[in-house]
């Protein structure tokens, strides 16, 4: 499911800056802030853990937030994928908007794999900044 809101909705709640939080039943929310000033974009990863399963993990929820003049991805380092990371979201919020999904996605990788999500704000050339946590 996917919902586009303004994103001085986001802004009114204000931002928390990059860390990790336990909530009820095993889920975990990271929130990551990649640039500053006019190209500060955030986003927000809720996951749990499968359990009896070694290194996987549940996309419960992905709140991303793009700064006026950037687009930002919210990726995982998917061991399989060509150029290493792989899209949490079924497209990127530009210029001031935000995107909130509940995929429910599956993400899975070998064993000693350490499993990060990152935010990617993009503008022209391409990538400018980034932040990064692991799961």
């Amino acid at each position: 499911m996917r919902v586009t809101v303004l994103s001085a909705v986001v802004l009114a709640c204000g931002a928390v800056p990059a860390s990790a939080s336990a909530s009820p039943a095993g889920r975990v929310t990271i929130d990551l802030v990649a640039g500053a000033g006019n190209h500060r974009n955030t986003a927000s990863v809720t996951y749990k853990q499968v359990d009896g399963t070694a290194n996987a993990f549940r996309i419960l929820t992905v709140l991303a937030n793009s700064s006026e003049p950037d687009c930002v991805g919210v990726e995982w380092n998917d061991p399989r994928s060509d150029d290493g990371w792989k899209s949490l979201i079924s497209e990127m919020p530009c210029h001031g908007n935000t995107l909130l999904e509940n995929p429910g996605t599956l993400i899975k990788a070998p064993e000693g794999h350490p499993i990060k999500v990152r935010l990617a704000g993009y503008h022209t050339p391409g990538l400018a900044h980034k932040d990064i946590a692991r799961l």
